[in-house]
């Protein structure tokens, strides 16, 4: 019975350092807001919440140039596609556009890898 009451108390043990570390690793998305997006931040991820103030395809609608605006201020990004991004997007709809900090012709953008509606947590 001792025995399996230390491998009970090890176990556990274990699980809750498990707990520990995935709660360090996993956490709320930061929003930044656009005007806070500087030359420090190049090759950085960035969370920005934002409309879509124009959007442009090239490439057969495969890529995409997208002008994103907050209350801030507004920058540029960039995306690739498998679908007509110009036709999913919804106007006047607020959307978290993540991706990497960039710099292209010495103007800052946003590599996108994800574009989501935001929806605020309660």
């Amino acid at each position: 019975m001792e025995k399996r009451l230390k491998v009970m108390m090890v176990v556990s043990l274990a699980g809750m350092l498990l707990l520990l570390l995935l709660s360090s690793l996993v956490y709320p998305r930061a929003i930044t807001d656009i005007s806070d997006i500087t030359s420090k931040s190049i090759g950085s991820h960035v969370n920005v919440a934002g409309k879509i103030a124009g959007i442009k395809g090239y490439n057969n609608k495969t890529f995409f140039v997208l002008l994103v605006k907050d209350s801030t201020g507004n920058i540029t990004a960039v995306a690739n596609a498998d679908y007509d991004l110009e036709k999913d997007i919804l106007k006047n709809e607020t959307y978290i556009f993540s991706g990497k900090v960039q710099e292209y012709n010495s103007t800052l953008q946003i590599n996108l890898n994800k574009i989501e509606i935001y929806r605020k947590k309660l």
